[in-house]
């Protein structure tokens, strides 16, 4: 699954009435504790009390749907940043979550319109690109994806999930030279043994398998 953006701390407390603030800090430490449902009580109760200007209302539903996208209600989550967008445009985190919810709900279209929207405003997210680069897998357009990737790498040369999200783009364009380079690279850097340098021998035979060099791949898969 994506990253998602983690919660933001409330701005300046100057000006805001006690009782929400106290709900919002509230909020903060039970998600901190991991306890997302008093997470969202706490929080609704700092929105309803309407004591927030409009930039603190905006973290008020942020974390809020922050919480509700860790317990898989994407649509309520969807609807709290939505909320923190409209009372406060720069929350770009709120934007970006969005997508990764639409990414949860399978709807692309949707999470690439955010995801596009997103990168024009910080061209140089690394998460983001690689975000935007597993929708455009996921709709058969690796291409883009490539380019996206590519990306990536020019702004963090050994991020693994990037160079492992590369080799997956270049055997679906059929650069299977290309790919093997990448899944090659990865496993000079991974352990001998764990699950993702399991992924990537099932990856690079994968390659095998499509180059029709079965033996390769059987012990790749092996």
């Amino acid at each position: 699954m994506p990253m998602i953006l983690l919660c933001v701390l409330l701005l300046s407390s100057n000006g805001v009435q006690a009782d929400a603030m106290n709900e919002a800090r509230a909020g903060q430490a039970a998600a901190a504790q991991q306890n997302w449902s008093a997470a969202i009580e706490h929080f609704t109760r700092a929105i309803r009390s309407n004591e927030f200007d409009n930039p603190n209302q905006a973290v008020a539903y942020y974390n809020r749907g922050l919480n509700y996208h860790r317990l898989g209600q994407y649509n309520r989550a969807i609807e709290d940043y939505s909320a923190a967008l409209a009372l406060n445009p720069a929350q770009l985190n709120a934007l970006y979550n969005r997508a990764v919810a639409y990414t949860a709900k399978a709807e692309y279209a949707d999470a690439l319109a955010q995801l596009n929207a997103f990168l024009a405003l910080q061209p140089d997210h690394i998460d983001a690109l690689v975000q935007r680069a597993g929708l455009y897998v996921e709709q058969q357009q690796p291409q883009p994806a490539l380019q996206d990737l590519n990306r990536a790498l020019q702004l963090a040369p050994n991020n693994p999930q990037v160079v492992l999200a590369r080799a997956d783009a270049n055997r679906q364009l059929g650069r299977y030279d290309a790919a093997l380079a990448d899944y090659n690279r990865l496993l000079q850097a991974l352990p001998e043994e764990g699950q993702a340098t399991a992924m990537v021998y099932a990856g690079r035979g994968e390659v095998y398998e499509d180059m029709e060099q079965p033996e390769q791949a059987i012990e790749d898969y092996l």
